[in-house]
């Protein structure tokens, strides 16, 4: 699939999230770092890698087994044809390569959506997942810092038509009276 965005634009949405964090705490302490746990039975915890993204990542590190999948064989938006990247972490979280995790962890517990007027907000992840996040299940104020950065990715994010095009399509799914977390 090819992407406008270059290995240097992944690099610097990646620095842009680098310091930021949803709390000013390790949110993994009070969930037990449920979607990092790669001992989980039966349950696939690893995410989609946006178009491009790939180019970030060394396919041989071993804290992450890959596979290639058909983005037609999955529920992609219609634009996503050729192959697609899913990334499943094999390491703990206290040996979590940090500074390589992928965009969709780092924005986490936030996902971009585009709302009726075709604007660009953040809501809460509602990724059918087998865990639930205490921060987005209690409504925790989230770190505006964490909010704005994230933000600012997923705007530059979705200058590149594939990602916009998922956005858009992830955003269409959704109940129309969805919660907008940033901005308000």
């Amino acid at each position: 699939m090819e992407t406008k965005l270059t290995k240097e634009d992944y690099l610097e949405i990646y620095r842009m999230l680098e310091e930021v964090s949803p709390v000013p705490y390790d949110c993994g302490m009070i969930c037990g770092a449920a979607c990092c746990d790669p001992d989980r039975k039966g349950e696939d915890l690893g995410i989609y890698l946006l178009p491009g993204e790939e180019k970030v990542h060394d396919m041989s590190d071993p804290w992450l087994k890959w596979d290639k999948e058909k983005a037609e064989d999955y529920d992609f938006p219609d634009s996503w044809e050729g192959i697609v990247y899913f990334a499943d972490c094999t390491c703990s979280p206290e040996d979590c390569n940090r500074e390589k995790r992928p965009l969709q962890c780092r924005s986490f517990p936030l996902a971009p959506h585009i709302n009726p007027e075709g604007k660009l907000v953040l809501i809460y992840d509602d990724s059918d997942v087998p865990y639930s996040c205490p921060l987005i299940e209690s409504g925790s104020e989230l770190s505006e810092d964490f909010m704005k950065a994230t933000y600012l990715a997923w705007e530059k994010l979705t200058t590149d038509p594939l990602i916009r095009d998922l956005v858009m399509y992830d955003s269409a799914q959704r109940i129309p009276d969805v919660e907008y977390v940033y901005p308000k």
